[in-house]
């Protein structure tokens, strides 16, 4: 399957809180499946057995959280580290954040790793479920 086929499901997934929006891999075919509440396609009846379709994650679920976020402070902008804690421990973590990566010049080196992790943990995913992907 397209790897950017891959990346569009678990951004469909992603675009909501975890369980709102849902995407299953065809282990046979690679066919994505998309599930909202707004939105359902015509599915299998046998969407739901594992050895058939693979259930799309949540980028939580990968570790695409704060945990990204403190991972990205140590290796990019160490001096901010503790800053950036800081933000996060309040409510609305993530606004504030890019308000800051904002003033400090630094959102497109955030975007540009947040970018690259996805990719590669997109990528380890389809290798662990044996999913074989198509870079053209």
């Amino acid at each position: 399957m397209k790897f950017d086929d891959v990346m569009q499901a678990f951004f469909h997934v992603a675009c909501d809180s975890p369980f709102n929006n849902e995407a299953a891999v065809s282990r046979k075919t690679g066919k994505v499946y998309f599930m909202s509440d707004d939105y359902q396609e015509e599915l299998p009846e046998d969407i739901w057995d594992n050895s058939k379709y693979i259930s799309v994650p949540h980028w939580n679920e990968l570790g695409m959280d704060t945990r990204l976020v403190f991972n990205f402070a140590r290796e990019c902008i160490p001096e901010a580290y503790d800053k950036i804690r800081e933000i996060f421990s309040r409510k609305g973590g993530y606004r504030r954040f890019r308000v800051f990566l904002i003033k400090t010049e630094t959102l497109q080196l955030w975007y540009d790793y947040e970018n690259k992790k996805q990719e590669e943990v997109v990528r380890k995913w389809c290798l662990e479920n044996e999913i074989s992907i198509d870079d053209e």
